[in-house]
């Protein structure tokens, strides 16, 4: 809105160099886009369409398990497809605050954003944030924090670069063959 008041007005905020109006613009709405929740079910869930200029998605999930202990990928992809390679991430986790049952702190992830599992049926809620690191090389980053049944913890993070854009997030288990069953996956986005 702007104040058609001339110069030196009550109530009229100036330049710096005390002449004109200053004038105001009503803000962009603003504020994260929610896709549609989706239930456990099947090897791998993918959210597409997601807008050119997104540079922040956040990866939720509410009681969500699989039918087996192979991990999680969360996997991005541009308008080429999904990445199923080249990603530098690593995972953790802990069990009533010991280290993973695998025996290993610490895990690479080459095929995703990894996120530690240790068993059939964990329900896991928390997020993964997968960052617009470098618009123009389209590096992404991710940083994740997951409550698993009981005491137990899973997070992690890692850096995958892109070809172009991205337009698609996945979620599948590393050998690709286990089922998610159970809970719900949601991503929101700006």
């Amino acid at each position: 809105l702007t104040y058609p008041a001339a110069d030196g007005s009550a109530n009229q905020l100036m330049k710096t160099n005390g002449s004109g109006v200053l004038s105001f613009v009503d803000a962009p709405s603003a504020g994260f886009t929610h896709a549609t929740p989706q239930s456990g079910s099947g090897t791998s869930m993918t959210f597409g369409s997601i807008p050119t200029g997104t540079s922040f998605i956040v990866v939720t999930m509410h009681d969500f398990s699989s039918s087996g202990a192979d991990e999680w990928m969360v996997q991005i992809g541009d308008s080429g497809g999904i990445e199923t390679a080249d990603y530098r991430s690593q995972r953790s986790s802990n069990t009533n605050g010991s280290i993973a049952s695998d025996g290993t702190p610490n895990s690479n992830e080459s095929k995703g954003f990894g996120i530690t599992v240790d068993a059939a049926g964990n329900a896991f809620g928390g997020q993964m944030i997968l960052s617009l690191h470098h618009p123009t090389n389209h590096t992404w980053t991710s940083s994740s924090s997951f409550r698993r049944d009981g005491f137990d913890h899973s997070w992690g993070a890692g850096s995958k670069d892109l070809s172009a854009e991205l337009t698609q997030v996945r979620i599948t288990t590393k050998g690709g063959s286990e089922s998610f069953d159970a809970g719900t996956i949601n991503i929101m986005y700006m």
